[in-house]
């Protein structure tokens, strides 16, 4: 049986422009155990999105519950996004408790006011057949774009050109209340074609 192999070209996330590193709101994370892949475009005038964007991307790619490893086919979005909300305001609460002076006035009352982070996402599962190849599947939440390469084409997966980009994309929130009645336009992607090498 073939091994998989995954070969990453970019290991972090890369900082808009006259931005410093610790000011980029985007995770990665790579499971090549599990074959799971994902990125994590935070909001940036959301409230703490690069820990929202982190967590997501953690727990995609590696919580070993049934819920998550099962979430390509059940598309069980809010259900899955439970445990991370909770991690996600924990963490927040804690972060906040240890501000002091003006600038805690500010993130306090953010907090009272349950502001959420958001963040856009994609995660791939690649996964082998049983017949020697490995078939893939993802799911793009939002406006992070999913390229496909392969026999000298390129498949994008739901931004087909930058007109499909807009200032009001599709996103996971980190508080539920967002989510109430929220149908997300998700495009759910199964490639079974035998991957050649």
């Amino acid at each position: 049986m073939k091994k998989l192999e995954v070969k990453l070209h970019i290991k972090e996330a890369i900082p808009k422009i006259n931005e410093s590193p610790s000011d980029c709101q985007d995770a990665i994370a790579a499971n090549s155990q599990t074959g799971r892949f994902a990125v994590a475009d935070g909001v940036a005038r959301s409230f703490f999105p690069a820990e929202w964007s982190r967590l997501l991307v953690e727990q995609f790619c590696f919580d070993t519950s049934n819920l998550n490893l099962a979430l390509l086919k059940t598309r069980n979005w809010q259900d899955w996004l439970t445990p991370i909300q909770d991690k996600w305001s924990v963490s927040i609460q804690e972060k906040v408790s240890k501000k002091t002076g003006m600038a805690s006035v500010h993130l306090k009352n953010s907090l009272l006011s349950n502001e959420p982070a958001a963040s856009t996402f994609t995660g791939i599962q690649i996964q082998s057949n049983g017949q020697g190849n490995f078939d893939w599947q993802g799911m793009v939440i939002g406006d992070s774009c999913l390229f496909h390469f392969r026999d000298n084409k390129i498949n994008s997966y739901l931004v087909k050109s930058s007109l499909d980009f807009n200032y009001h994309p599709e996103y996971f929130s980190s508080v539920p209340l967002y989510h109430l009645n929220k149908s997300w336009e998700e495009q759910q992607i199964i490639e079974n074609a035998p991957e050649q090498r």
